[in-house]
This record gives C-alpha cells, structure tokens and sequence, in this order.
C-alpha cells in the first residue's frame, strides 16, 4: 500500500512536471507571437507616420509654391505700377535736363 501511495505521489510529479514543460512551452510560443505581432504593428506605425509626412510635406510644398506664385504676382504688379510711374516722369526729367543746359 505504501508502495502505491508512492508511486501515485511520484506519477502525480511527472504529470506535474510535463504539464509544466507544456506550459512554459507554450507561453514561450505565446511571447513569440505577440513579439511578431508587436514588431508589425511598429512596423505598421513607422510606415503609416512615414506616408503621413510625406502627404504633409507634399501638402506644405504645394502651398508654399502656390503662396510664392501668389506673391511674385502681387509684387510684378507693384512692380509694373512703380515702373509706369517712373516711365511717366522720363519725359518731365528728358525736358527738365535738356532745358538746364
């Protein structure tokens, strides 16, 4: 009888010892996964911030030549009235100098 209660105790350990195995097996295989899953997800997080600065830097590019382009206008037709008005006065000082000689 001591011999069963004995032998029972000593299958009850191997049977804890390979449900321990099991687990610690299977929690290495679970921490595997979910460090594949979280490297694909930074992957995924780098590449989506990625995409997005160059949308934004796309975006700002285009505003900026178009806010030169609105600029460069404005300041050619500042320019073409500063000139009209210099042109105007050509002849005044063609006279003026011409007469004080």
């Amino acid at each position: 009888m001591i011999d069963e209660v004995v032998n029972s105790i000593l299958q009850a350990e191997d049977e804890a010892k390979r449900r321990t195995q099991e687990a610690e097996a299977k929690a290495a295989e679970i921490l595997s996964e979910a460090e594949k899953k979280a490297e694909a997800i930074r992957r995924e997080g780098a590449d989506a911030a990625k995409k997005r600065f160059q949308q934004q830097m796309a975006q700002a590019d285009s505003d900026a030549k178009e806010l030169a382009a609105s600029r460069f206008k404005q300041l050619k037709a500042q320019s073409d009235e500063e000139i009209e008005a210099l042109e105007a006065n050509v002849p005044k000082a063609v006279k003026y100098i011409l007469e004080s000689l």
